[in-house]
């Protein structure tokens, strides 16, 4: 990318720089990209020199995001003269015109492959620089570091080998700073470092012929809690070897409806309104007081859900109840049970039903008897309550019926599927059952929170957005667990001011979107599509991220509010599918 030239001086280890490469291995560089994925441990005598805030072999192919923005804006340069000042208050004065940033989100080690990288590694971590046209300083936030080596550096697991290098290379041979814990495994502690008195925070002076750091600098491990720290965001933009500039922003006028945060669905399970179906492993893998274990479960995740045949308006669940081993017995269909009594009897003697010479698990008979039912009984479209199964296995047998095949098309006709693996201490019914399940809805009977995690993902079934929106989700890499929220997005394509598009928005009972987060940010540009967008720069200003968005027409993107348990009219004219195994979108 060519710096504009207002900033082609921009100056690094004494020389000035017009030309600037984000590099997907956790590095910034001038002169030229840098093509090494291992880092080097030693100076460099490179065509390039570099920036790096953690060197080492990221692999984005499948999973992962880099992000970054060149900005002048006002805020952003504010929050990044605050954090120079208390690294350098020597220079109170400083008054800085142009920022980079660069963000690696949930970023994994060579090589990304299937059929794991759900279950990788991730590391999290931000770099600006920043400069007053004489000046110029690099500032390094570490979010979450949880792997420091690629496979082809060495690494094991994301460890060993050649670790991450973190700090500054001039490319001359010589003139290098290295930040302590580089190459080697201590690297992974990052995160409780500093350099400025704020955990996972490093601040440096970059434009002399040396790296200066603050003052009082000792790179120490942070024991007490941290000091809270604003990062610089950025508008996202996909990761290439060069650098666009971003597009400015101008202040809006209207503030969003308060959900615009991300709105947490309500998980109240007496407002429950679902078709459920319980299907349970009965062979000898369970034992029978694995099934009394199971049914006392059962009654913990469902308590004060109004089990029932009707209700008042649609907050009622029927369920239904299947056990399974090389056979399959439908104890009672969806219109069984006339309430959570009458369920919590067969539950509570769901032992009755134990065949302790059957070691078979026909997972994919008991799921096509499933689909027979909600084929047969799910059908009322004035209600459209979503259908769920919450299916507990002690092992994974393919006998006729592929499961997985059954469970997509289950999936596709709007389906929500809970497992649960029952003692299943080989891992082999864990990995499987993450086949079948609703992506990451597949939870193991050993977990300390498998009630509550149960629970929660009935109260995501519950959550779901009408057809042709796209819903608001989140990814943590450190449970593997997915948030879903209240919040529903659609474009309209066909163009208009900002102010009209406004009222579209809330003549539909929502709002005008709005990018609070990068995650946000990146979830909406990513899956929903361009447009005009709110953008927060802090808790009481907002500006229009498209330039021009005040005079002139563009496409632009609404906000709703999901069917939740929240008593209030909603649309319920179609729920959306569950794509199986979608990509994740790194959301919050």
């Amino acid at each position: 990318m060519v710096i504009p030239n207002k900033f082609e001086n921009f100056a690094y280890f004494g020389t000035n720089y017009s030309t600037l490469w984000v590099n997907t291995n956790g590095a910034f560089s001038f002169r030229t990209a840098i093509s090494t994925f291992t880092p080097s441990c030693s100076p460099l005598n490179a065509t390039y020199s570099m920036v790096a805030p953690y060197w080492a072999d990221v692999d984005i192919s499948m999973t992962g995001h880099i992000y970054y923005r060149q900005t002048q804006n006002s805020t952003i340069l504010a929050k990044a003269k605050n954090e120079i000042n208390n690294a350098f208050p020597q220079l109170p004065n400083i008054n800085l015109n142009w920022a980079f940033i660069a963000t690696w989100y949930n970023v994994t080690y060579y090589p990304d492959n299937l059929p794991d990288y759900y279950y990788r590694k991730r590391d999290i971590f931000q770099a600006t620089l920043v400069s007053n046209g004489a000046h110029s300083f690099a500032i390094f936030y570490y979010n979450q570091i949880l792997w420091t080596t690629g496979d082809a550096s060495g690494g094991n697991n994301g460890l060993g080998g050649t670790p991450a290098f973190a700090g500054f290379d001039a490319g001359d041979g010589q003139d290098r700073y290295t930040i302590p814990g580089s190459c080697t495994a201590d690297i992974i502690n990052i995160v409780n470092e500093t350099n400025c008195g704020k955990s996972g925070v490093f601040v440096f002076r970059i434009d002399n012929s040396t790296i200066i750091q603050p003052l009082t600098s000792t790179t120490v491990p942070i024991t007490t809690a941290p000091t809270t720290t604003t990062q610089i965001t950025s508008t996202l933009r996909s990761t290439t070897t060069s650098a666009p500039s971003a597009p400015s922003t101008t202040q809006g006028s209207t503030s969003p409806l308060s959900n615009s945060d991300g709105t947490p669905c309500n998980c109240n399970n007496s407002g429950l309104w679902l078709d459920l179906m319980l299907v349970i492993d009965r062979s000898a893998g369970v034992g029978s007081d694995g099934l009394s274990a199971i049914g006392g479960q059962l009654l913990a995740i469902l308590d004060s859900v109004p089990v029932a045949q009707s209700g008042q308006g649609d907050f009622y669940t029927r369920v239904g109840l299947v056990v399974y081993s090389g056979d399959v017995q439908v104890v009672g269909n969806l219109t069984h049970y006339q309430s959570f009594n009458d369920l919590m009897m067969d539950l509570i003697n769901l032992s009755q039903y134990y065949k302790a010479n059957d070691r078979i698990a026909d997972i994919g008979k008991a799921l096509q008897t499933t689909k027979t039912i909600f084929d047969a009984q799910s059908t009322n479209q004035q209600r459209n309550a979503r259908k769920a199964v919450i299916l507990y296995a002690s092992s994974y047998n393919k006998i006729n019926d592929d499961p997985v095949t059954i469970a997509a098309q289950m999936n596709n006709s709007n389906t929500f599927i809970i497992t649960v693996d029952y003692h299943d201490k080989s891992g082999v019914a864990t990995k499987l059952l993450s086949q079948i399940s609703t992506p990451f809805m597949n939870f193991s009977s050993t977990d300390a929170g498998e009630v509550v995690e149960v629970k929660t993902a009935l109260c995501y079934a519950n959550c779901a957005c009408p057809s042709q929106t796209v819903q608001l989700k989140t990814y943590d890499p450190t449970t593997k667990r997915q948030t879903y929220y209240s919040d529903c997005f659609y474009g309209v394509a066909s163009g208009t001011y900002y102010k009209y598009a406004e009222l579209v928005c809330e003549s539909k009972k929502g709002t005008l979107a709005s990018l609070t987060t990068p995650i946000k940010n990146y979830f909406l540009l990513r899956s929903a599509g361009d447009g005009v967008y709110l953008d927060k720069l802090n808790p009481s200003t907002w500006a229009w991220m498209t330039e021009g968005a005040t005079s002139n027409s563009f496409p632009y993107m609404c906000q709703i509010r999901a069917c939740d348990s929240t008593p209030r009219d909603c649309d319920r004219s179609g729920w959306l599918n569950i794509q199986k195994k979608r990509k994740v979108s790194n959301l919050n």
